[in-house]
């Protein structure tokens, strides 16, 4: 995975990076167009801020894990969290 605080990875021919919301527009072209979605497990997205969501979805799950409120902690046991 990339790192948030890294730019990306780029080459000649292709550049990975975290998805930002100028990107909306072309996500909803190919994820609203049902040919490309045939195969999918959920419909075609109709709106734009579908896009906008999966940017927002994709950025939540790549943040870093926020440290736990002081006095507050998590402990594990063996039937799971507590």
């Amino acid at each position: 995975m990339i790192p948030l605080d890294q730019p990306g990875l780029t080459t000649k021919r292709l550049c990975l990076r975290m998805p930002n919301g100028l990107d909306a527009p072309a996500l909803l072209a190919l994820y609203g167009d049902a040919q490309v979605m045939r195969h999918w497990s959920h419909a075609p997205w109709t709106t734009l801020g579908q896009a906008h969501d999966a940017i927002v979805q994709a950025q939540v799950e790549r943040a870093p894990p926020r440290p736990a409120a002081p006095g507050r902690y998590c402990t594990v046991s063996a039937a799971g969290f507590a």
